[in-house]
């Protein structure tokens, strides 16, 4: 696709935006996009408007007493600086963080990619969580063989995992 704004060289940037509900996608370059202001992200408002600021700075879903108790990071000082204060700023402004990265990642929880052994673990923990689910709904339901069964799987995961760690 050629770019929307030079028609010249090929689209390699699509840039949305919505205004009032009216969406307006674009295709363009890397050097229009570089030399439209208009397309240019400011991280400080995406940031405020993901937080729950207006662009004047007003907050909207926090008061602004809200400060960690132990370095006193308050949401605003975090949206100027764009960085946490301490470890204890994550439990404090939980419920903002994980609604910055639902909006930015569109999920809260790790999907990627990870280390070859941790995700061997990770899979190893998975199918012995699956396989006590069904150990417990054959218990409930009285399918005392299967569970039987099932509970020998787990042992032998178990061990399986022990010997790869």
């Amino acid at each position: 696709m050629i770019c929307q704004i030079c028609n010249i060289n090929e689209a390699t940037v699509h840039f949305t935006r919505i205004i009032n509900s009216n969406k307006v996608e674009m295709f363009v370059c890397d050097r229009c996009a570089k030399e439209n202001s208009n397309i240019k992200i400011n991280i400080n408002q995406l940031l405020s408007g993901i937080l729950g600021y207006d662009s004047s700075g007003i907050v909207t879903k926090h008061s602004k007493s809200e400060a960690c108790p132990n370095c006193g990071m308050t949401i605003p000082e975090f949206n100027t600086i764009g960085k946490m204060g301490c470890d204890k700023c994550y439990e404090t402004f939980e419920t903002s963080v994980q609604t910055l990265l639902k909006r930015m990642q569109g999920n809260v929880n790790h999907s990627g990619k990870m280390p070859k052994k941790l995700a061997v673990r990770f899979e190893f923990e998975k199918e012995i969580s699956e396989l006590k689910t069904e150990l417990r709904k054959c218990i409930e339901e009285e399918a005392y063989e299967r569970a039987a069964e099932l509970r020998d799987q787990i042992k032998e995961k178990e061990k399986q995992k022990g010997v790869t760690q």
